[in-house]
């Protein structure tokens, strides 16, 4: 009836003892002499065939495919209770063609062919999804800003404070039971997102006893084994990611620093408090390293009642270097000029980092019956980065000067959250059901003592000297940032049936409320010279011996500067629905409603609650929320939706901020407070076919209407060049979206295999605004005014070619993605906008089970060398913005699952 295939179906000879049974997959094959036979095919529930006079000949093999058909018994009423599975592959397209939105997901099972280690790598072939950085999601071309990341449908905090979105890489592979990404709005869900809402659920506690261990070890020729990995002295703990104390502000620091000449010998004395490391130096290097382990059961107690738990771990460090990078930076200073003029290039730049994630997870869960639940979770995702930089450049600016630039960086990133919730159905008020959580997160993310030190080089007298030009660019410096946000979140929906004439329809409201807190401090330390000397070694510039107030080094700070580039930030949204889902004929659902949130929203620097109101942030805006979702089905395994929502994209505390940081390469990055929230009209048409479990084809088309949408680009008003975020009037984007998952079984040679591929072509257009389109023509007087929308890839595509034998002992996956150019930075003036190279990204897995309870599995990323290229372009010639790659990486897993 439904297509499906059915296993252990009872393949007999007639007359004989001579048989077998189907495999998962509903396959079977039976090894006979020559002759002539009748074939009985047995399954409980289904009425038994036989297929007669089956004539098999010397040397051939007879392919024989049977229908079963339902053999139906009235029986008195039996109640089956069990919980949905959600962790196959099978089951996540199931829930794909039952979703009121257009949706598409990726489960535990799929992510395990995958290799992936983390949800950001897992997220990579789901249909027109792309992974930026290795931990931000970018959904049909979106940036991530677009996106919104939910955990087990509960809002939580990020831990950058530069994005608007949830580092995908800070969820292991080994928590996750699925990921879904919504695509399209309805009102029971969010609705600040437009690109993609990501809801990432993690495991629950098993039926039974489970308990799961893995071992990985990794290789990147670039990175591991080395003997030159590029790295700096810091604290016993880096490889766990925590710092020791080692980089904390010196007490002698904390508190007011006097300024030159009020009291010289306090300021010597604090000056040489400091830790004296500022050069990055070689260090051999180990290899890459993975562990989990988790375990769960559950207890069946008296009546209906049971009690479950899930408790689980997992520990990753990974090195990752480069020292062939590049950068550069140009302008068009005429209007007919051949080319772009240098500002400055990098001759040699390296990079090393290592990176450090653990995760502990636990669940407890009780059933007091199969009408009420509830479910405590809790998490904590800790991860540290500690990265050394150098760069020697050439700056053609100023008379060609030989310049060296360098920093050391430490980040510690932690998310903890925990999670209350329950569902319970009130049999005396007609089946109302009600979904219930709360959930508070704490996320912090600290980077202290990060280092900053640009030099120049001088050749005197067939001696290499080094020296600050200060006239030229900043004073070494170090900087103390620390960030801590709270977020409270809760929410209470209910269904009520409705129309129960035709299907059952259904009538969901709810309200929710999410809180957040958060407060970010940036302390900034100034080691500034009396003059300009020369040294054989920079290490002579802060060696105590070189510590004077009067007459060399002393360390400057700035109480003014510390409080503007210091926020404190505060929202709190609150939100309503109602959404009718009716089965308006047999074939043909409806869901519609609305959603209405009203935000309140302020950002106020620490100079600002000192008294100056001039660079306060703020966002109020109540805001009505439209949907309507129609699918049309003539059969169950066919859907036709079409949806018209309205959607908001808000700008995040960082970037309604003063703060202004500098980044790994000397960009400064400065907030904008009059920053205002994005409205986008959003239209979607899709056409869904389901075959077996697992297996789909699907075509989409979809429209978006963006009102001053947000963008990064150079700041046109600032004295030196900055990076900031701005509005511009509005845009559009329309595309196509194709996806196909089907085993290859029929073509007998092909059986084993399966093809999973989509694609996704967007095509987007945005107003450029008044300043910055007289900015363009007075270089190129016919420029358009539209452009691209920032950071919208226009090709997406992700293939996946499996393999896995009849006995599911051998499995291997060739991945493949593919991400076409990009606008990167916008350029307001005449200069070139910065656009991204394609990103080509091939990933080969295999998987060799041993035995019941093993598996060794094999895996090489990043096969083509893929490399991440920024270039402007000008009269048909590129000029690299950026160029780096991180290498291939090998690894080998060992898992053991009971």
């Amino acid at each position: 009836k439904t297509g499906e295939t059915l296993p252990a179906v009872q393949v007999i000879i007639t007359g004989t003892t001579t048989g077998t049974i189907s495999n998962l997959d509903g396959f079977y094959s039976l090894k006979v002499e020559p002759g002539k036979y009748d074939i009985q095919y047995r399954f409980i529930s289904y009425t038994p065939k036989t297929v007669k006079g089956v004539v098999v000949n010397q040397g051939e093999t007879k392919s024989i495919n049977i229908q079963l058909s339902e053999s139906v018994l009235e029986l008195s009423e039996v109640a089956v209770v069990a919980r949905r599975v959600e962790n196959t592959e099978a089951a996540l397209v199931t829930m794909q063609r039952k979703s009121v939105v257009v949706s598409n997901g990726i489960s535990s099972q799929q992510i395990l062919k995958t290799g992936a280690s983390d949800a950001a790598g897992a997220l990579k072939s789901v249909t027109g999804v792309s992974v930026q950085g290795g931990k931000y999601v970018y959904v049909r071309g979106l940036s991530d800003r677009y996106s919104k990341t939910i955990l087990n449908g509960a809002d939580i905090p990020g831990l950058d404070p530069e994005r608007n979105t949830v580092q995908m890489d800070l969820f292991p592979a080994t928590i996750l039971d699925n990921v879904m990404i919504y695509k399209a709005f309805a009102p029971n869900l969010p609705g600040d997102f437009t690109g993609g809402l990501i809801d990432i659920k993690t495991k629950d506690f098993p039926d039974k006893f489970s308990f799961s261990f893995a071992a990985e070890l990794g290789f990147n020729p670039q990175s591991n084994l080395k003997k030159d990995f590029l790295t700096y002295d810091g604290g016993k703990f880096d490889f766990l990611g925590f710092d020791d104390g080692t980089r904390s502000l010196p007490d002698e620091a904390k508190g007011e620093v006097p300024n030159r000449y009020e009291d010289n010998e306090k300021l010597n004395h604090i000056t040489k408090s400091f830790n004296k490391t500022w050069l990055p130096k070689d260090q051999a290097s180990g290899l890459n390293q993975k562990y989990s382990i988790g375990f769960g059961n559950k207890k069946d107690l008296k009546g209906e009642k049971s009690l479950g738990y899930f408790l689980g771990g997992s520990y990753s460090y990974k090195l990752d270097a480069f020292d062939d990078g590049f950068y550069g930076r140009y302008k068009l200073t005429t209007k007919d000029a051949d080319g772009l003029n240098r500002e400055f290039e990098s001759q040699k730049w390296s990079v090393g980092a290592s990176n450090s994630l653990w995760s502990l997870i636990g669940g407890l869960g009780c059933r007091f019956n199969s009408n009420n639940n509830i479910g405590l979770t809790i998490i904590n995702n800790h991860s540290g980065l500690k990265a050394a930089n150098f760069s020697y450049f050439i700056d053609y600016g100023d008379n060609e000067d030989q310049r060296q630039r360098r920093t050391l960086e430490f980040t510690d990133r932690n998310l903890f959250s925990t999670q209350l919730k329950g569902n319970n159905t009130f049999k005396d008020w007609k089946d109302v059901k009600m979904d219930w959580i709360i959930s508070y997160s704490l996320a912090t993310q600290k980077e202290p003592d990060i280092r900053y030190l640009i030099n120049d080089i001088n050749e005197e007298s067939h001696e290499t000297l080094y020296f600050v030009n200060k006239s030229m660019y900043s004073y070494p410096r170090r900087y103390y940032r620390d960030m801590k946000e709270h977020s409270g979140f809760w929410k209470v929906d209910f269904e009520v049936p409705i129309l129960q004439t035709i299907k059952d329809s259904k009538l969901n409201f709810g309200i929710s409320n999410t809180y957040r807190e958060r407060k970010y401090w940036q302390t900034q330390m100034i080691f500034a010279e009396n003059g300009v000397n020369r040294y054989t070694d920079m290490t002579g510039y802060f060696d105590d011996s070189n510590i004077d107030a009067v007459n060399r080094i002393f360390v400057q700070s700035s109480v003014k500067d510390d409080k503007k580039n210091s926020y404190n930030g505060k929202s709190n949204l609150v939100a309503g629905y109602i959404m009718a889902d009716m089965a308006v004929t047999e074939n043909f659902r409806a869901a519609f409603g609305f959603r209405l949130e009203n935000i309140s929203m302020e950002t106020v620097s620490l100079r600002d609650i000192a008294g100056n109101k001039d660079t306060t942030g703020t966002l109020n805006e109540f805001n009505l929320l439209p949907s309507i979702n129609l699918t049309y089905s003539p059969n169950e395994m066919v859907n036709f939706r079409v949806a018209y929502n309205r959607t908001l994209a808000r700008p995040s505390f960082r970037e309604k901020s003063s703060l202004a940081i500098e980044n790994r390469v000397g960009d400064i990055i400065i907030g904008n407070d009059s920053l205002k929230q994005t409205t986008i009209d959003n239209f979607d048409i899709r056409w869904e076919r389901y075959f077996k479990p697992g297996e789909l084809i699907s075509l989409g088309l979809f429209y978006k209407r963006f009102i001053d949408p947000i963008e990064q680009s150079f700041n046109t008003e600032a004295i030196n060049p900055e990076i900031t975020w701005r509005n511009v009037d509005k845009g559009t984007m329309y595309g196509v979206e194709a996806e196909i998952g089907k085993k290859l079984d029929f073509v007998h040679a092909l059986r084993n295999f399966k093809l999973s591929s989509n694609v996704t072509y967007v095509y987007s257009r945005v107003t450029i605004d008044s300043k910055e389109l007289e900015n363009k023509r007075y270089f190129d007087p016919n420029h358009p005014d539209k452009r691209v929308m920032f950071e919208q890839s226009p090709w997406i595509v992700n293939a996946i070619l499996s393999y896995k034998t009849e006995k599911n002992d051998w499995l291997t996956n060739l991945s493949y993605t593919y991400n076409a150019h990009k606008l990167v930075i916008v350029n307001p003036t005449g200069i070139p906008d910065v656009y991204s190279k394609p990103i080509n990204d091939l990933t080969f897995n295999i998987e060799k089970k041993v035995g019941k309870r093993t598996s060794l599995q094999f895996q090489v990323k990043n096969i083509l060398d893929n490399r991440i290229t920024y270039f402007y372009e000008y009269n048909n010639k590129e000029y690299n913005h950026l160029d780096m790659g991180w290498g291939r990486q090998y690894s080998l897993k060992f898992s053991y699952r009971f």
